[in-house]
């Protein structure tokens, strides 16, 4: 390279490490923060969906896209629990505790609705809700916070309140380990409880 004393760029082809976004995590008082902006949010009808898209995604663990497709036959309410026709990782059963029943029964009541957050055009789901997130957190202490951080501190949290990474793993679908899934229910449920109270 320099001065002709190497041809070639020894590094070329190598992957640039990712920064440290994905570690980013949230605090007990960024959740507070959270709950408080999305409390806020939920009584303007520009944000309501969004905030409560938001909040879902804060409970669940789940992925921003199965957040924003999921459909109103995916959640049995009865059962306490998501089930995704097609996740990252195929067909996947997630456990809901009390908190999210509760948030997302009354959405449920909409049968003409295909989609749990519906959009403005018929049959589709909501479009834009990065941007609307992005202007939720604008000019607050959890700006540089991002949905995919949500779900890192879901799984996080659990973490830190001794659930095994088998659990965990269970709950935010992170690989296919079908053994553990009604071991990861039973907790998911509990531990839903436990964090909304922290966003509460």
């Amino acid at each position: 390279m320099r001065e002709g004393i190497i041809e070639k760029n020894p590094v070329h082809g190598f992957r640039k490490p990712k920064d440290r976004v994905r570690d980013r995590r949230l605090t007990e008082r960024e959740y507070r923060a959270l709950g408080k902006i999305l409390a806020d949010a939920a009584i303007d009808p520009q944000f309501s969906t969004a905030a409560k898209m938001a909040r879902a995604l804060a409970m669940t663990g789940c992925r921003r896209g199965e957040i924003i497709n999921l459909r109103m036959g995916e959640v049995d309410v009865q059962r306490s629990c998501i089930r995704l026709e097609d996740s990252k990782e195929g067909a996947s059963t997630r456990a809901i505790g009390l908190p999210v029943v509760e948030l997302l029964q009354p959405l449920l009541s909409d049968h003409e609705a295909d989609f749990v957050f519906p959009g403005t055009e018929e049959g589709k789901p909501l479009v834009g809700f990065q941007k609307l997130w992005e202007k939720l957190v604008k000019d607050t202490p959890l700006e540089s916070v991002t949905p995919h951080v949500l779900r890192h501190s879901f799984a996080s949290v659990a973490n830190d309140l001794g659930f095994t990474g088998s659990t965990i793993a269970a709950l935010v679908d992170h690989e296919p380990l079908h053994s553990h899934r009604r071991h990861g229910a039973r907790n998911g449920r509990r531990y839903s409880r436990q964090l909304h109270s922290g966003l509460a």
